[in-house]
């Protein structure tokens, strides 16, 4: 008798459904995870933004704009915008990051929100924080 070894074409096939069954329950909860980590470090730029606008204000009875604060992100592949808006006539502040790229597609979390006096906030009132 000649026994062959190997596997069959219909093994073979069994494997790859169980693969894309396992990916396509993991996919979707790894880009949640992404997602909340991208807005955990929205949160930490936020806040660093916050601090600097309060450094800002000691040093000149103002608060900075967006350009005069000149914020860098820590973010390695930026997935948020930062920008500032001030109050009229400059008495307070709102930061905003504003998600771009992959992380658009967060559409609750899509802009997150700081006001000067630590009101928290996003998109249509969701809870981003």
């Amino acid at each position: 008798m000649n026994k062959q070894f190997g596997i069959t074409l219909i093994e073979l096939m069994v494997v790859i459904v169980i693969v894309g069954i396992l990916a396509a329950i993991a996919y979707p909860s790894y880009s949640n995870y992404v997602q909340q980590s991208a807005r955990a470090e929205a949160h930490t730029n936020l806040l660093r933004m916050v601090d600097q606008q309060e450094r800002y204000y000691i040093q000149n009875n103002a608060y900075a704009t967006t350009a005069q604060l000149a914020y860098t992100a820590s973010e390695a592949a930026p997935v948020y915008t930062y920008a500032v808006t001030l109050g009229t006539p400059a008495n307070g502040f709102t930061v905003t990051a504003t998600a771009v790229g992959s992380q658009a597609g967060d559409a609750d979390c899509a802009a997150i929100t700081v006001t000067s006096v630590g009101v928290r906030g996003g998109t249509s009132g969701a809870d981003c924080w």
